[in-house]
């Protein structure tokens, strides 16, 4: 049995992140040569194969009939609140330099929270941050899903600089 996988990439570090995992496993993977289409539209797919067929001989040109798989490990959430002695633009300074130090990637805002994409050995996790002022008192809220390895791993990164940056107990 043969599986294909297609992997969508949003910039030139997922592009890479793919290329090491490709060579890591060059052994078993094969990059064909050629085009590859996914055509959803059966009347359409016969039409395009006619016309395929018709133009190139017919040892160039494979077909499989596909479904897509339910892919991926268990993802789970993590949550977890810090109150901070700093000010919320300070605060706001220090989340962004450890989204940059994890290669975290903005994907947008839903309501209060911002959202990134971060990167680690272990998997990439998603990180919903919010921030609130309250009595002189800077709270973040970090809400993780991913895989539990990678979320481990990007907690305990993040809770030490935090402990330096001044959470207070």
């Amino acid at each position: 049995m043969m599986f294909i996988v297609q992997v969508d990439y949003r910039n030139e570090n997922e592009r890479k992140r793919l290329d090491y995992i490709v060579g890591k496993w060059n052994n078993v993977i094969r990059k064909p040569d050629g085009y590859i289409l996914e055509i959803e539209d059966e009347e359409a797919f016969s039409e395009i194969l006619e016309e395929i067929l018709s133009k190139f001989p017919p040892e160039l040109v494979r077909a499989f009939r596909a479904e897509e798989l339910k892919l991926g490990p268990e993802r789970v959430q993590e949550t977890r609140v810090y109150k901070l002695n700093k000010g919320i633009q300070e605060t706001r300074t220090f989340l962004n330099f450890l989204v940059a130090k994890n290669r975290g990637i903005y994907l947008g805002k839903a309501g209060d929270a911002e959202i990134f994409d971060l990167y680690t050995r272990k998997g990439m996790v998603r990180a919903y941050i919010t921030l609130r002022q309250e009595q002189g008192f800077t709270y973040v809220t970090l809400q993780y899903v991913g895989t539990e390895e990678a979320i481990n791993k990007i907690m305990d990164d993040i809770e030490k600089e935090i402990r330096i940056f001044g959470e207070v107990p």
